[in-house]
């Protein structure tokens, strides 16, 4: 089951599974460049922000993968990616207003 809104995407399974982050933001297909979840591969990392130390630029696609699914989605801009916690995929979405609709920018 996926559900999804304008800013969160979530894969639910039931039972539940633990899915790792696999992000892609490589602009040549056959090779992917690949981050892992609180995890850096040329220094011992200290997690102190697990929410900013964790997104990541997505060109073009990002995804998250188990050992028998993976959930992939592609984009048509440049957005922020990141996988908080196992199973869930979030993107940043850009608003571009030109007027206050009340939402956010000059709230009342």
């Amino acid at each position: 089951m996926l559900s999804c809104c304008l800013v969160f995407c979530m894969l639910v399974a039931d039972p539940p599974r633990s899915l790792a982050l696999s992000l892609s933001a490589c602009p040549s297909p056959p090779a992917a460049h690949v981050h892992r979840r609180d995890y850096r591969p040329t220094w011992h990392f200290n997690q102190t922000e697990p929410v900013a130390g964790n997104y990541y630029p997505v060109n073009t696609r990002i995804f998250i993968r188990d050992g028998k699914f993976q959930l992939s989605v592609l984009t048509d801009r440049s957005q922020g990616g990141s996988s908080i916690e196992d199973g869930s995929l979030e993107l940043m979405v850009h608003r571009r207003l030109i007027f206050d609709d009340g939402r956010g920018w000059g709230r009342r």
